[in-house]
């Protein structure tokens, strides 16, 4: 008998992107992502990465086919719709980092927490525990104050909300990773 297969975390099908109706970027993507999965995409700069991260993301929309998350298709849904998926479903974790420079490392992880409804007490008891794990030494430091690895530690938790889920634009420079 044939093993029931799981449902995809996210699905393309046939997704296309294109820029001014000229320039095809995305060109008939079929692909399932597997919950859990970990994924390397590798291109020249300008080859449609980010595009396609900006896609997955639901920050950008596309010419043509259908995008499913947990075997539910998203590609009509409203924006309001868009956020509450990305909020709940999504983490990146930008070249930027995109940290509140003046936030201390709990305060960067504690507001995802805030946004998905927990109280002030419960989010920065979460991220407490979290950083515990992680950043010992840097919780209490001011994002301005930390080198550009803990500032990457403290988006991929900022990210990863609840331990959740991640998706990561590396930008591969060396000079970013003390």
């Amino acid at each position: 008998m044939a093993k029931a297969q799981a449902k995809a975390f996210v699905e393309f099908q046939r997704v296309q992107k294109s820029y001014d109706g000229e320039v095809l970027v995305v060109k008939d993507l079929n692909l399932a992502i597997p919950r859990g999965e970990f994924l390397t995409m590798l291109g020249p700069s300008g080859s449609g990465k980010t595009t396609l991260l900006n896609i997955l993301g639901l920050i950008d929309s596309f010419d043509f086919g259908n995008l499913k998350y947990l075997g539910n298709d998203v590609t009509l849904v409203s924006e309001a719709e868009r956020d509450k998926l990305r909020l709940n479903h999504l983490g990146f974790v930008y070249q930027s980092n995109n940290l509140f420079d003046d936030f201390s490392a709990v305060e960067n992880v504690a507001l995802p927490l805030l946004l998905l409804g927990n109280s002030k007490n419960e989010s920065n008891k979460k991220s407490i525990d979290f950083l515990n794990k992680r950043l010992d030494k840097t919780k209490g430091k001011a994002t301005k104050t930390r080198s550009s690895l803990e500032k990457k530690l403290n988006a991929l938790e900022k990210a990863a909300k609840d331990l959740g889920r991640l998706i990561d634009e590396a930008d591969g420079d060396s000079k970013n990773s003390d």
